[in-house]
């Protein structure tokens, strides 16, 4: 009888335990994933069965296209002039047979929570909010809540026109349940599900003319700290779902940041690097793939000229990460070359 009761509370001990995750255990700078968009019918997964010791079983859903995200320093990058106040940039990568669009996402870290500043698709697409939105609040556990308002400002060219919409809503974020996850990339345990229902509208005045789109979205997200915040599963009512798989790029960081300017990025044949005029001998450039493989090495010793020319004629289109670093820091920029 003893031995039953002790069973019991052990039981009673493992099946409550919940999963809470805080800022350490999200994304940080130089990590890279492959995202696997998944065939998806809604009449075939149950978005209802959640709650404490959940056991979500997608092990029958099928895969499409591939796309990869890194997690960069913002300097450097291509939108950072609308968002100086980040200090960290998500890269989306969708490489197609016409070439590679970059998405450029801007968040903002700290000990309370994960913030979205704002997206920059191109010059032609800009979403700045204003306050940032959260993505999580930390701690982040089961029955764990928010409510805040969506305000800011879409700036969107089509041809030769130009509309500024306003965007103002809300969104509510729930966290409604964990428990284990099963995906046909593997079995996860002390996953928690978070639910984000958004709804606002974008409205513009243009030539007369009022344009107004209303958006009501629901995104579910798996989130575990194994995998560093980044969803191991989304599933969304306006886009594409899609899987996390998350990538050993093999860069690791220093203490202190070396910072540099190069261009042009894209680039063709050549990459510049202007030099930091603080230390501009027993410097070291890397050129990585987006997996973390090294493709090249250049010593810069004792340069005369504060610019370095990097050929790049013999390496492929893709995306790359570039380090620059001496004895006691480096440097990170993500690069696509055309």
């Amino acid at each position: 009888m003893k031995y039953s009761l002790l069973l019991l509370i052990l039981l009673s001990s493992v099946l409550s335990a919940q999963p809470v995750l805080d800022s350490t255990d999200m994304y940080t700078a130089n990590t890279s994933y492959i995202s696997k968009k998944i065939h998806y019918y809604p009449f075939t997964i149950d978005l209802n069965n959640t709650g404490a010791n959940s056991i979500w079983d997608f092990t029958n859903i099928t895969f499409q296209d591939e796309f990869s995200t890194t997690y960069l320093n913002p300097k450097g990058t291509a939108g950072y002039f609308s968002f100086t106040e980040s200090d960290l940039c998500k890269i989306t990568s969708i490489h197609t047979a016409s070439g590679t669009s970059n998405s450029h996402t801007y968040l903002k870290t700290t000990s309370n929570s994960l913030s979205n500043e704002g997206t920059f698709g191109s010059i032609h697409n800009v979403i700045i909010y204003a306050p940032s939105i959260d993505i999580y609040r930390f701690p982040l556990t089961f029955n764990s809540s928010f409510t805040q308002p969506m305000q800011g400002t879409l700036y969107q060219n089509s041809g030769s026109l130009g509309y500024i919409y306003t965007r103002s809503g809300s969104q509510t974020v729930v966290c409604d349940g964990y428990g284990t996850l099963i995906t046909p990339l593997g079995t996860y345990e002390n996953v928690l599900r978070v639910k984000t229902q958004q709804i606002y509208t974008d409205s513009c005045f243009f030539n007369g003319y009022s344009i107004v789109h209303d958006y009501d979205r629901t995104i579910y997200n798996w989130v575990s700290a194994q995998n560093k915040g980044a969803a191991l599963l989304t599933i969304s009512s306006d886009f594409d779902p899609y899987i996390n798989s998350l990538l050993p790029v093999g860069i690791e960081e220093t203490s202190e940041e070396l910072d540099f300017i190069f261009f042009p990025n894209p680039a063709k044949s050549q990459l510049f690097i202007q030099l930091p005029t603080s230390n501009s001998e027993n410097l070291t450039a890397e050129i990585f793939s987006i997996t973390g493989q090294l493709i090249r090495t250049i010593n810069i010793n004792n340069q005369q000229s504060m610019q370095v020319n990097l050929d790049l004629n013999d390496i492929e289109s893709g995306m790359y990460l570039l380090r620059l670093s001496d004895q006691k820091s480096s440097g990170i920029r993500r690069f696509v070359v055309m």
